[in-house]
């Protein structure tokens, strides 16, 4: 499942060495003053995933629902970072994440896996997670949460017929509700909260 909420395509000499569903990064072309893209290395902050490298061209996804390469087994629901060769491996103890794996499963190295990346520059995500819906609605027990706080909602597994999600009522500190606008709604909905 993606769901890529940015894009920023660039004219890129560099593009036939970029590999698609890797951490990318602006660079600055050798003698030249004009932004490239570039394969991030390992423990690099990431710009976004490169979709596309080829034909003079590189196109990087930077917010959403985005796949990337795992470089190595990552436990379902750890965050992660670069590894090498710009491929996704699960963080350690002090390592900063860019993002979240979204899968049910641990991953295996080269499987293509779905992440939450978090975008450099936007409010951090205070919490994260899943939860099912049970007849079109489920409250979830948070303390992030607060009456200020954006809450985005991205399916993650399709069950029973979907309808569209919305933010019902936010307790401060404790909760809050997600409904569907179909009553038989029983998908399974990734949440974060953002401060």
């Amino acid at each position: 499942m993606t769901q890529i909420l940015d894009t920023l395509s660039v004219p890129n000499p560099n593009a036939t060495t970029l590999t698609a569903q890797t951490f990318g990064k602006f660079s600055t072309a050798s003698g030249s003053d004009s932004g490239i893209i570039a394969t991030c290395a390992a423990g690099d902050s990431p710009d976004g995933v490169i979709r596309y490298g080829t034909d003079g061209v590189a196109t990087l996804d930077y917010d959403g629902l985005l796949q990337v390469t795992a470089g190595g087994s990552i436990p379902a629901g750890s965050e992660i970072k670069v590894g090498s060769s710009g491929k996704a491996v699960a963080i350690s103890a002090g390592d900063v994440p860019c993002g979240k794996y979204l899968g049910g499963s641990t991953a295996s190295t080269n499987d293509v896996i779905d992440i939450q990346f978090y975008r450099k520059g936007r409010n951090n995500v205070t919490a994260s997670g899943s939860a099912t819906l049970v007849g079109g609605t489920v409250t979830v027990s948070t303390t992030a949460v607060q009456s200020t706080s954006i809450v985005k909602l991205y399916r993650q597994a399709l069950g029973g017929t979907a309808g569209h999600l919305s933010v019902g009522t936010i307790t401060a500190a404790t909760s809050f509700v997600i409904n569907s606008s179909s009553g038989t709604d029983t998908s399974v909905i990734f949440w974060e909260v953002i401060n």
